[in-house]
C-alpha cells in the first residue's frame, strides 16, 4: 500500500507560509466585510426622540461647518481614486478593532492573535493596535487619521468657545485639562513601517487652538519624551496616580486664578494606601486582542488615609451612597474574574454614567464644580473630591450608552457653578451642549 505523506520537512516551511498568507488575507476580508455590515448599517434611534438645541444653534452649526468647507469641497470636484482607495481601506480595516462583538470574528480573531504571538510578531494584520516592548499595546496612528484628529479637533473646540462664551454671561470661566492620549503619546516609538510620516501630536494641537480661543489650559501631559509608565500595558487609559497628579494640577490651578484655599498635600503619596488586584485588567486594546495576545495585567488601587464623609449619587443607575472615599470604588469589577473583559477600570465612579453628584461633608467649601468629562476623569474626580465641597460630573458623549441628554446650560443655570472643567484625552463631540432649556 501507498504511503501518502501530507506534511514532510521538504515542504514543511512552504505549507507554514501558505497557512500564514491564507490567514492573513481572510483577516483583511472578515474585517472589510464586518467594516461594510458596521459602516452602512448606520446608528439607531431607539428612542425616536429629537433633539432640541438653542436659539442660535444654526448660526454656530454654520461657523462650525465653514471651517473645512473649502477642503471638503476640493476633494468632492478632484477626487482621487487611490486617495479614495487608501481612505476606504484605512476606515474599513481599522473599524475591526471598534466593532461589536461577532462570534465568527473574535473566534477568528483570537486564532490570528495567537499565531501573530507564537512566531512573535508585535502586530496583528488587519487591526489598529501594535505591541511595542515590554508588553505595552497601543493603537496606530497613520497621517491620515493625525489629519482627521487635527479636523475633528478644531470643529469640536469651536462649539467649545461658543459654549464658553454663553456660560460667561452666568459669569462661569470654562477651562479645559488636556490629558494625554497614548495612541498620540507613543507612536514615534511605533515600528517603522507603522509610523506616522507627519509626527504631530494632536495634543499640542488642542493647546495651541485654545490659547487662541483664550480659554485657560491645564496641559498635564508632558511635552516631549512622553513616559510609558503613565499608561496600561493593556488599556488605553492612564494609571491612577495619574489621575491623582490631574486632581493636584487642577487644584493649584484653582488655587492661583480663582483664590482657592486647597492643602494640596493631600495628594501627596505618603497620604495614600495602595492596593494592588492582580490580573483584573485586560483594557480596552488588550481586549480588542482577545487576550491572546496579551495576559491581563495587574491594577492598583490608591484608598485616602484621611477618612472624609460623602455622599455619592448616579441616578442613572439607581446608585445613592454615603460613607467613605470606597463608596467611589465598584468592588465587583475588582473581585470578579468571570467576566469577560476584565474591566478594572470601570471600577472607579461606576464607569461612564450620565449625571454623578459628590457632596463631601467634612470639609468647610462653599464652591461647587461642574465636570464635563471622558473616562480620562474617572480616576481624577474621586481624589478632586476631596478638597471642593460639592462636584457634579456629566458625560455628554453619545457614543456611550449612558450619556446626559438634557439641557447642560439649564443644569448650569440651576446650580450656578463656580468652575466649569473639561477634562478629556482629546476633544469629544460636543453638540449636546447646546440643547434646548
Amino acid at each position: 500500500m501507498k504511503k501518502v505523506i501530507l506534511f514532510s520537512k521538504k515542504y514543511g516551511f512552504s505549507v507554514l507560509f501558505l497557512i500564514f498568507i491564507f490567514f492573513m488575507f481572510a483577516n483583511y476580508l472578515l474585517g472589510i466585510g464586518s467594516a461594510v455590515l458596521h459602516e452602512f448599517s448606520g446608528p439607531s434611534d431607539e428612542t425616536g426622540k429629537k433633539t432640541e438645541y438653542i436659539d442660535g444653534w444654526a448660526a454656530i452649526q454654520a461657523e462650525v461647518n465653514a471651517l473645512h468647507a473649502d477642503d471638503e469641497k476640493k476633494a468632492v470636484d478632484e477626487p482621487s481614486l487611490v486617495k479614495n482607495f487608501e481612505n476606504t481601506w484605512h476606515a474599513l480595516t481599522s473599524s475591526i478593532s471598534s466593532l461589536p462583538s461577532f462570534v465568527l470574528e473574535d473566534s477568528f480573531l483570537k486564532l490570528n492573535a495567537s499565531f501573530c504571538r507564537a512566531i512573535g510578531m508585535g502586530y496583528i494584520p488587519g487591526t489598529t493596535f501594535v505591541k511595542l516592548d515590554q508588553g505595552m499595546l497601543t493603537y496606530v496612528e497613520d497621517d491620515a487619521s493625525l489629519a482627521e484628529a487635527q479636523k475633528n479637533i478644531e470643529k469640536r473646540l469651536c462649539y467649545l468657545n461658543e459654549f464658553a462664551e454663553i456660560v460667561k454671561q452666568e459669569g462661569i470661566d470654562v477651562t479645559y485639562i488636556n490629558v494625554p492620549n497614548k495612541s498620540y503619546a507613543l507612536m514615534q516609538q511605533c515600528p517603522i513601517g507603522l509610523r506616522p510620516d507627519t509626527l504631530t501630536n494632536p495634543n499640542r494641537y488642542v493647546a495651541q487652538k485654545l490659547a487662541e480661543y483664550g480659554i485657560p489650559c491645564v496641559n498635564v501631559w508632558i511635552e516631549d519624551g512622553v513616559d510609558r509608565e503613565l499608561f496600561y500595558k493593556t488599556d488605553h487609559h492612564w494609571k491612577i496616580a495619574c489621575g491623582i497628579s490631574a486632581a493636584k494640577a487642577v487644584s493649584e490651578y484653582l488655587n492661583q486664578a480663582y483664590a482657592y484655599n486647597i492643602d494640596t498635600g493631600i495628594y501627596d503619596d505618603e497620604n495614600y494606601e495602595v492596593v494592588v488586584y492582580e490580573d483584573v485588567l485586560l483594557g480596552s486594546i488588550g481586549t480588542n486582542s482577545t487576550g491572546a495576545f496579551v495576559s491581563a495585567e495587574d491594577m492598583e488601587v490608591y484608598y485616602p488615609k484621611t477618612d472624609m464623609h460623602y455622599r455619592f449619587a448616579i441616578p442613572s443607575k439607581n446608585i445613592d451612597l454615603e460613607g467613605g472615599f470606597d463608596i467611589f470604588i465598584n468592588k465587583q469589577k475588582l473581585d470578579d474574574k468571570g467576566q469577560w473583559p476584565f474591566n478594572a477600570y470601570a471600577a472607579y465612579i461606576y464607569a461612564n454614567s450620565a449625571y454623578v453628584s459628590i457632596q463631601n461633608e467634612s470639609i468647610e467649601d462653599d464652591h461647587r464644580v461642574l465636570i464635563i468629562k471622558d473616562s480620562f476623569a474617572n480616576v481624577v474626580v474621586p481624589y478632586l473630591a476631596q478638597s471642593i465641597g460639592h462636584v457634579d460630573v456629566l458625560d455628554i458623549r453619545d457614543s456611550q450608552a449612558d450619556y446626559y441628554s438634557d439641557s447642560v446650560i439649564e443644569l448650569i443655570k440651576e446650580n450656578q457653578y463656580d468652575n466649569i472643567f473639561f477634562i478629556a484625552s482629546e476633544p469629544f463631540d460636543m453638540h449636546l451642549l447646546f440643547v434646548k432649556e
